[in-house]
């Protein structure tokens, strides 16, 4: 995980890595982006950019599906669901 403030991808990279193969993980991780990922702490951003570093198809499998969760820590399991949470708040306001 990354724990260094130094380690932490500048926010043009977060962006980009936001940007996934399928459209339903664009609807979730991009509007998570543009409208919480600048809110965050540094410890929160580096767990978001854990996540981001994942792939698509688990990523699928946490976010659509929220299956597999069991296989993580507590703290990642925690932010897939706050990712998930605020991800709907954000599409309910559109």
């Amino acid at each position: 995980m990354f724990t260094s403030p130094c380690e932490l991808w500048p926010d043009g990279t977060v962006e980009w890595r936001s940007r996934r193969g399928l459209l339903e993980l664009d609807l979730i991780l991009m509007p998570f982006f543009t409208q919480c990922y600048h809110r965050l702490s540094q410890q929160q951003k580096g767990l978001h950019q854990w996540l981001l570093s994942q792939n698509d198809m688990d990523l699928q499998q946490w976010l659509l599906f929220q299956q597999g969760l069991c296989s993580l820590d507590q703290d990642k399991q925690a932010w897939l669901h706050y990712v998930i949470h605020q991800s709907k708040q954000c599409q309910s306001l559109s």
